[in-house]
């Protein structure tokens, strides 16, 4: 509830079916300080109205609760639409990177999906997998990251990650806990197997297939 305080009555324009006018002058501050408590309770209590009474110049309208209510339905209804749209935006993006003609014209489409839809572990995936391919290592890892995070059961965004964290000289161990992590998840995929042995030999390491835990 909003109460307007003015000292002409001339000063407030509202809307006389769910707002109120209480005068006050200096021959009845007691009466109008009681007249606005009432009212105030009054409101709190009638949740069928939402008062807000405004000045022609004000960007602002009462209306019924109802409206109000019927008003937020409607937004959300939109809301989820947009979002609805906006997935599917990213989902076509994804489409047009692989058939893209250039590798900056499929980075340039696979950051659009991104940008439309940041749940996509599929969106972080494509575009951490092309820098590593390019060779830009931490930018690589920074999407790939993501993708695992949205996507933890993904052997292939593990094994992605893997590589290229190996290719970062101080993320040895944390290459090493992503392929095994990739290997965990599907113990078959050859090329998880032979990328972590290549990182395994340039730290003088050792595995068998079959030992992890």
């Amino acid at each position: 509830m909003t109460i307007v305080i003015c000292q002409d009555l001339a000063d407030v324009r509202f809307n006389p079916l769910v707002v109120r006018v209480i005068e006050y002058g200096e021959d009845k501050i007691a009466e109008s300080v009681r007249r606005i408590a009432q009212a105030a309770l009054e409101g709190l209590e009638s949740p069928e109205f939402v008062d807000s009474p405004v000045r022609d110049t004000a960007p602002a309208v009462s209306v019924l609760r109802t409206d109000l209510d019927e008003i937020r339905q409607e937004r959300a209804a939109l809301t989820e639409e947009l979002v609805r749209m906006r997935q599917q935006l990213s989902e076509d993006l994804l489409d047009a990177a692989q058939n893209a003609a250039s590798s900056r014209r499929r980075v340039m489409l696979l950051e659009q999906a991104v940008e439309n839809n940041p749940a996509s572990w599929r969106a972080h995936f494509e575009l951490g997998s092309i820098f590593r391919r390019e060779g830009k290592y931490a930018e690589a890892v920074q999407a790939l990251r993501i993708a695992t995070e949205l996507r933890p059961d993904m052997a292939p965004a593990w094994r992605e990650l893997g590589t290229a964290l190996g290719k970062i000289s101080t993320s040895m161990d944390e290459a090493t806990a992503a392929f095994e992590r990739a290997l965990a998840l599907d113990d078959r995929d050859a090329e998880t197997w032979a990328t972590q042995g290549g990182l395994l030999r340039r730290l003088a390491r050792t595995v068998t297939p079959g030992t992890l835990d």
